[in-house]
């Protein structure tokens, strides 16, 4: 097969699932993890998908302010728009907010700008870009920026966030786990949750149900330090009442309403 042809399935594996392990792409061609980390890196020198720990994710878009509707909406996926419009609905006006960096939290990002005198504190430079020019108060981490995650992390930005308190958090994922809890891929923006998961008064948890039962490296917090989750309405029938019994708070964004791909946001 030509590195071409596995380079459009990665990409279809990718916007079915959202994210690959490179492990996961070595089998699938029967080609060595050194072969699927040069597919990897090809796609992302072409600014398709972004390296994480261990596999890939598709990028997401770092200025959709610059971009038109139609762009955003085929850049992120219908589930993550749907889940960050529900996110965006639960924050009040002259609320204090963190948002974490993701494609999810993005697509709530990008619902919040129609709010004003919002005080959000983010680490996110995909974000950051998104916010920028609304009617609310943006802080911005500093620190060390990660190229690959787009996002700002290290001991300054650490130093920084623990000097905040804020009403809501907004956060994503790599994974959850029902036993060991919320689940990143990346350690320093595990550190980074962590932190704001004890600086917040209320903590959003936002993820598509394709999260359940992933895998990643770094231990956030137990499922039980989340007061709202929002995933989409595929979660399974076991898994709702498993998050209900931690007396969790979910929200389940509907992905197959008509007519949802004319919606603008």
């Amino acid at each position: 097969m030509l590195s071409q042809e596995r380079h459009a399935i990665i990409l279809e594996m990718l916007r079915e699932h959202n994210i690959v392990k490179i492990s996961d792409i070595a089998a699938r061609f029967n080609i060595s993890n050194l072969t699927a980390r040069r597919d990897v890196d090809t796609l992302q020198s072409q600014n398709l998908v972004r390296r994480i720990h261990g596999g890939a994710i598709l990028v997401s878009p770092s200025a959709i302010s610059t971009e038109s509707p139609k762009a955003y909406r085929s850049t992120i996926h219908k589930e993550l728009r749907a889940i960050g419009k529900l996110a965006a609905s639960l924050v009040q006006e002259g609320e204090s907010l963190f948002v974490g960096n993701g494609s999810t939290t993005l697509a709530a990002a990008h619902y919040l700008r129609g709010m004003s005198s919002l005080t959000i504190l983010t680490s996110s430079l995909s974000a950051i870009n998104e916010l920028v020019g609304t009617d609310n108060t943006l802080y911005a981490l500093g620190g060390y920026l990660d190229y690959n995650e787009l996002f700002f992390s290290g001991t300054f930005a650490q130093a920084m966030l623990e000097q905040f308190s804020v009403d809501k958090a907004i956060i994503g994922c790599g994974g959850i786990s029902m036993g060991l809890g919320v689940l990143e891929y990346n350690p320093d923006g595990a550190n980074l949750h962590r932190t704001i998961v004890r600086n917040s008064s209320r903590t959003i948890l936002v993820c598509s149900s394709s999260k359940f039962r992933n895998n990643a490296l770094s231990i956030v917090c137990p499922l039980t330090d989340i007061d709202v989750l929002v995933t989409d309405e595929n979660l399974s029938d076991v898994d709702r009442e498993k998050i209900r019994q931690l007396g969790i708070e979910l929200y389940l964004a509907p992905v197959h309403t008509p007519g949802d791909e004319e919606e603008a946001p």
